[in-house]
């Protein structure tokens, strides 16, 4: 009856999808059910998680997508039992269904095409926060540049808060040391999006820029993009799937 969405706080600031669109679209795949957006402040994530699990109370109608979550959060409603799936990873030890994007694909990908555009210097910029997908996005992009001869010196990682001007910022004291990047690996369309724009007005020649973003296409962007082969709809659709089959098991 009831869906909770629960998202670490830092996906608004860079999502793929606005919380109206998720929203949405798990209406659809759970025709009659009530969705419910819980942002948790990762200070107060355990005490917030607490309190809804303790007002759902032995209630098996309603169940959990997490999307962001901590591993504390993730154990918290393993422990539960209440009907839950991870739309992303599950950490060690949570006995949760996810779906998971590739991200060793990821990595390879943002790496080749920056490769295959002749780019000889690189930049990742990605989370300031890192979670295990972004680990495996890293190193799948690392070591295909090593295997295609770039040397350590010749790559630049910066861990960036979701916020323009610092992300700004970072991109100009990169840009301002000798032998600057020519092809940026970011994380996902938050960042290259900033990283185009800003680079795309200074007037000195657009280096490639491509995005990790693993989403499914949203419509046109202006620099490259690793996509979801599946639709929005048809990963909501799955992740619905595995929410219903856990409510039937308890």
């Amino acid at each position: 009856d009831v869906l909770h969405l629960i998202m670490a706080m830092d996906y608004h600031r860079t999502q793929n999808f606005s919380s109206d669109v998720l929203v949405d679209q798990f209406a659809r795949s759970l025709p009659g059910a009530t969705v419910q957006v819980h942002h948790l402040l990762d200070s107060a994530s355990k005490r917030y998680i607490d309190q809804v699990i303790e007002r759902v109370g032995d209630a098996t109608r309603e169940g959990f997508v997490l999307i962001r979550c901590s591993r504390d959060v993730q154990l918290r409603i393993t422990e539960s039992g209440l009907p839950a799936a991870v739309f992303g990873q599950a950490y060690p030890g949570v006995e949760l269904p996810c779906v998971e994007h590739d991200q060793v694909a990821v990595g390879r990908h943002l790496a080749e095409y920056a490769l295959q555009q002749g780019a000889q210097r690189f930049a990742i910029f990605t989370h300031a926060l890192w979670r295990f997908g972004d680990h495996r996005m890293i190193d799948s992009a690392t070591s295909t540049l090593s295997s295609a001869g770039v040397s350590l010196d010749s790559l630049k990682i910066r861990s960036l808060s979701p916020e323009r001007e610092v992300v700004e910022q970072v991109l100009q004291e990169v840009m301002a040391e000798g032998d600057p990047p020519d092809g940026f690996l970011c994380r996902n369309d938050f960042y290259a999006r900033i990283v185009f724009e800003a680079l795309g007005s200074s007037g000195n020649g657009l280096p490639c820029v491509v995005s990790g973003s693993h989403a499914p296409l949203n419509g046109p962007a202006p620099f490259a993009r690793v996509c979801s082969s599946m639709t929005l709809a048809e990963e909501v659709e799955h992740v619905a799937s595995m929410l219903t089959e856990a409510a039937t098991r308890n």
